[in-house]
């Protein structure tokens, strides 16, 4: 009988949040908006580490998507982060209109 070896879990938010931080550290271009999901994204650390890139917009999920399309317009590097139900559900007219045709 063999025995089984138990692989811990990683959650992939916490590879999220760091690698983040480490693009971020790499280019100022790169801001991380969020639609008041910054514990549940693991993202505090990347709020305190670059405050002023990092917007939370608040249960505001179309201006979430909105926000990101003018920074990226702008020549910045948006980061979108929020739960997919609500970004598919509430934001998909901005998702059409501001990103996938422009």
């Amino acid at each position: 009988m063999t025995s089984l070896s138990i692989v811990p879990l990683y959650d992939c938010r916490n590879a999220f949040a760091s690698t983040l931080e480490s693009l971020a550290a790499a280019d100022p271009r790169i801001v991380v908006l969020v639609n008041d999901a910054t514990s549940s994204s693991k993202l505090t650390g990347f709020a305190q580490k670059f405050p002023e890139r990092f917007v939370n917009v608040g249960i505001a999920e179309q201006n979430l998507i909105g926000i990101s399309a003018g920074l990226a317009n702008g020549g910045k590097i948006p980061f979108v982060s929020g739960a997919a139900c609500f970004l598919t559900a509430r934001a998909l007219e901005q998702i059409k209109v501001d990103l996938a045709y422009s």
